[in-house]
């Protein structure tokens, strides 16, 4: 092979191995595995509020709204302690599926190295 070929081939794969890092730079930003973990209990939260939305919407559940006299409708609702707890033991379960999911996707990692 003559140097220019050498030279030309050397200048496409270092072109392709920046662009290669580009790529995993721009992956690393929008991935959960780079951000804290109050990050992602953040967005996890969000995603559960939108889904328990969505679930309502879709369902036309109306629960959470007052009857026509302004009474309550025999559900029993949280107060301010209460919802908290609620909101602390949904967060706790959240933590504990993050948890898991780092160690299953490290073990998966280790697998793949050895």
């Amino acid at each position: 092979m003559s140097i220019q070929a050498e030279g030309d081939s050397l200048a496409i794969l270092k072109a392709d191995l920046k662009s290669q890092r580009k790529q995993v730079r721009n992956l690393k930003k929008k991935s959960l595995w780079s951000r804290s973990l109050e990050e992602v209990m953040e967005k996890l939260v969000d995603i559960v509020h939108y889904l328990i939305l969505e679930i309502h919407c879709a369902i036309g559940s109306n629960e959470y709204q007052k009857s026509p006299e302004g009474s309550e409708s025999g559900h029993q609702r949280l107060g301010p302690a209460g919802l908290a707890l609620h909101y602390a033991n949904i967060i706790m379960q959240v933590d504990t599926l993050v948890c898991l999911l780092c160690f299953f996707f490290s073990l998966a990692c280790l697998c793949v190295w050895l």
